[in-house]
């Protein structure tokens, strides 16, 4: 580990699982809230997370405390372990380097893991499973103007990447544009080459019905293109925002209802067919991409009919297809407004916009979370993220990154290699 200032050292109690430390002088005004330390002790090297900051005593005389979480040690081989012993009183604590959280979670190339953004106050990326953003389902919440649909776009190129078919449904009509974008930018910056496949759903189609693979003249022509593209695994995306169309509102939503509920049928047959055949797990790698989820899945107190049946099929999808090789990124500016009956394992997280959306986040992911949360900045030049769950190097616990601005792309460079 390399020699950087100490900023803390351990005071009793300290056990395997938590470790009290007091910061030094010099350091005491930092930061240190959910930042990531490492700590020498009796010949292994740990590695913990600052959860809580505390101070104690009075205006005159008071005294910061730090609690840390130990997550890792590294033996006389220098691989990760689990703690099995109490980091000892007095050993000093120093931020993490880069150096040192590669060591714990080291790098590994495309298509094991991919890259979103650096750990908060470093330039080490942070890895994620691929698999589990995917199959394990993910979704990405924050407020308005946070970036959630540029983070989006950076995933399903990632995923679209590994040769996984990604189907984009936005109800915005941003995704085309923004999807362009985001292929100019990876290959400009990092050589790697997207192939994008737009279409749009002109007008509001009446219930979709007996939809299967096999494509017969009487299908619309905007699925025959979509399933062409989708099929020799374009990253597709399909705009039904209807933006020409002289509909009313609740037409509009019926049938992008209707439309996603036909996708979907039509993918977990896709998916069990191939199964059967093969009998081999994920033989039929697929993300669903959805915008403004909540016009597909919201609570079931406020879902009509139509939300109803889409609901169901996706609850069954992420639950039980996942194994087939279904999975789903849901979009959102909220926990909240999106059916719980969804089996989501992996969280992108931005501030929330509301007291009630604060609440709803906190009893469903814990205070810890929701206060990561809520220390993340938005915008489009540096948005920041907490990444929670199956996906992240360990689960459990909050990790703050900061998402790629464009030049940072180049580190993805070395997929090609």
């Amino acid at each position: 580990m390399s020699e950087r200032k100490i900023i803390a050292s351990i005071v009793p109690p300290s056990s395997t699982g938590h470790t009290t430390a007091w910061p030094t002088a010099d350091s005491y005004d930092e930061d240190f809230l959910f930042r990531l330390v490492t700590y020498p002790s009796g010949g292994h090297a740990y590695l913990g997370i600052i959860e809580d900051v505390s101070i104690y005593g009075t205006s005159m005389s008071c005294q910061k405390e730090l609690k840390i979480r130990n997550l890792l040690s590294l033996g006389a081989n220098g691989k990760p372990v689990p703690v099995r012993n109490a980091p000892n009183v007095n050993s000093q604590v120093r931020f993490a380097s880069d150096t040192d959280l590669n060591t714990f979670f080291p790098g590994q190339k495309f298509p094991t893991r991919g890259y979103l953004g650096f750990l908060r106050e470093t330039l080490y990326p942070l890895p994620f499973d691929l698999n589990n953003l995917c199959f394990a389902n993910t979704a990405i919440l924050a407020g308005i103007k946070h970036g959630k649909s540029h983070l989006a776009a950076l995933l399903a190129s990632q995923l679209h990447l590994t040769r996984k078919k990604v189907l984009v449904i936005d109800p915005t009509g941003e995704w085309p544009r923004l999807m362009a974008g985001t292929a100019e930018r990876l290959q400009k910056n990092a050589k790697l080459d997207l192939s994008v496949s737009s279409h749009v759903v002109e007008k509001p189609e009446g219930e979709l019905v007996h939809m299967s693979v096999d494509e017969p003249t009487s299908y619309p022509e905007w699925w025959k293109q979509m399933w062409a593209a989708f099929s020799r695994n374009d990253l597709t995306v399909l705009d039904v925002s209807f933006a020409g169309a002289s509909a009313k509102a609740e037409t509009k939503l019926r049938a992008r209802c209707s439309i996603v509920y036909h996708i979907q049928q039509t993918l977990m047959r896709v998916a069990l067919g191939t199964f059967r055949k093969t009998g081999e797990s994920y033989g039929c790698p697929t993300c669903i991409v959805l915008e403004e989820c909540h016009q597909f899945v919201p609570p079931r107190a406020l879902a009509d009919l139509y939300q109803k049946q889409l609901s169901l099929l996706l609850s069954m999808s992420t639950k039980e297809y996942r194994k087939y090789g279904s999975g789903h990124v849901f979009i959102d500016q909220s926990l909240g407004a999106i059916s719980e009956d969804l089996q989501i394992q992996t969280f992108l997280l931005g501030a929330t916009t509301t007291p009630a959306d604060l609440r709803f986040l906190e009893s469903q992911l814990g205070t810890e979370v929701a206060l990561a949360a809520q220390r993340t900045a938005g915008g489009t030049e540096t948005p920041s993220w907490v990444a929670y769950g199956a996906a992240t190097p360990m689960t459990g616990i909050p990790w703050e990154i900061v998402t790629f601005k464009p030049g940072e792309l180049a580190m993805l460079s070395k997929w090609n290699s």
